[in-house]
């Protein structure tokens, strides 16, 4: 009698193998997320407790990052540049009393805003490959946590105190001459979004009730006019807004007080004059991480959104994050989220963060950080560039196979059933599955992409 062949024994042969490899891994530390790292930008003289990267801006095309420092008196900002082989330290830009903390770069490069708490700030001008000074603006006492901005065609300047006032600047030829003061609350101007050519600005407020709000304001006849305001609901809402470029689609984030609760980014949409809530985006992983929402920035078109997660010291912090999202069907889903470099404590990377305009380029601070590849000192700080791209394709190819952006039993059970058989449980981009994939797979397993 012809014995029966047992056609199940080499499957089931590989998930006992599968299952032994498996226990052995979870038995050794894990690097707990995936990296896309483009560069790690460090200043050639920065030292601990510098804070390099509390405030950051990268130009339109991605090739110039503008970096700034709070720790040291001295101060300074950092202009870094890519180059064929990477990118590297081109200048430092010096001046004020703790000149760094805020920081704004023209979008083509070659203009840059520097200020520190003392309120004198400076716009520095690229001349070849040397910067100078070309203009003092003064505006008084501002805050640590003030921001600034250009417009994305290059020819409005938005300087928030933080402290309650918003200063406008036109350009006129190489000079920058103050347009409009607006004036608002206690940490008005913590945060600013500009369509293209400023038309429309959104200003955000953290104020003295938690909820904070953003207030948007429209040109006519070239002055700003108060437009509408909106409100977070128990959350530190207004550190955060982003405006995408024609000025019709508004993100207003927000974080919990204290680290109670998630945080959340809400979307807006202008329309027929109209502004409607047509969304929100809640922290992905609101167990560990809810600074979400502490910095955000779009792409253009509003089709790419990226979402920080640093922390300035009133919120639970694990190192701080960035979230990617893109739109799929009219609603924002999670392309992927990144952590510092070896998982840092408390670094606050994503505090402060910047997007190209075509959503593929991300400066990331983290001010707090620095024990990145170049083994720098804690608080020294470090930025961050990240691809947006790379950072999507990267996901799958770790052995997310399900979409859910971590490697689980669910991805190993898809792989085994396309084990040889189909490309469902294809990692390595090869077009089949097999042993090469599966290796993958279990390296990555219990990973948080």
């Amino acid at each position: 009698m012809k014995k029966a062949v047992d056609k199940t024994a080499p499957r089931r042969a590989l998930q006992r193998w599968t299952l032994a490899l498996l226990g052995l891994l979870l038995l050794a530390p894990l690097n707990a997320h995936g990296q896309c790292w483009d560069a790690e930008l460090v200043g050639d003289d920065s030292q601990q407790l510098d804070g390099l990267g509390w405030s950051v801006d990268i130009a339109a095309d991605g090739t110039v990052a503008l970096v700034g420092t709070i720790g040291h008196e001295g101060g300074g900002a950092y202009i870094f540049e890519r180059r064929q082989h990477g990118w590297e330290q081109t200048a430092k830009l010096t001046g004020a009393v703790y000149v760094g903390t805020t920081v704004a770069l023209r979008p083509d490069g070659w203009q840059a805003f520097v200020m520190g708490t003392s309120g004198s700030g400076r716009i520095f001008t690229r001349t070849g490959d040397a910067w100078a000074a070309t203009q003092t603006i003064e505006l008084g006492s501002v805050s640590h946590t003030a921001e600034a901005l250009f417009s994305p065609d290059g020819n409005i300047l938005l300087i928030g105190s933080a402290n309650g006032q918003v200063c406008i600047y036109q350009r006129s030829e190489d000079d920058w001459l103050h347009a409009q003061t607006i004036e608002g609350d206690v940490h008005f101007g913590v945060s600013l979004a500009t369509s293209h050519s400023g038309e429309v600005v959104a200003i955000g407020e953290v104020g003295g009730n938690i909820q904070g709000k953003a207030w948007l304001y429209r040109r006519q006849d070239g002055i700003w006019y108060f437009e509408r305001t909106f409100r977070g609901a128990g959350r530190v809402c207004g550190r955060a807004v982003a405006l995408s470029a024609d000025g019709n689609r508004l993100f207003f984030a927000g974080y919990p007080l204290g680290g109670g609760g998630d945080g959340v980014v809400y979307v807006y949409q202008h329309t027929d004059g109209l502004w409607d809530r047509v969304g929100w985006i809640d922290c992905p992983y609101p167990e560990d991480r809810n600074g979400f929402g502490h910095s955000v920035a779009c792409s253009a078109d509003g089709q790419v959104l990226v979402v920080g997660n640093g922390s300035d010291g009133t919120v639970v912090d694990v190192g701080g994050s960035v979230s990617i999202f893109s739109t799929k069907a009219n609603a924002y889903e999670l392309v992927a989220t990144q952590m510092p470099p070896n998982n840092v404590p408390l670094a606050s990377f994503g505090y402060r963060l910047k997007l190209t305009p075509d959503g593929e380029t991300v400066i990331a601070g983290a001010f707090a950080g620095g024990r990145g590849q170049n083994d720098i000192p804690i608080g020294t700080g470090a930025a961050y560039i990240l691809n947006t791209n790379e950072c999507a394709a990267d996901t799958q190819g770790r052995g997310d196979l399900d979409g859910d952006f971590d490697v689980d039993a669910n991805d190993l059970g898809v792989l085994l059933n396309a084990y040889e058989k189909t490309d469902a449980g294809d990692v390595d981009g090869d077009g089949d599955t097999d042993q090469h994939d599966l290796g993958i797979l279990l390296k990555h397993y219990g990973q948080m992409l």
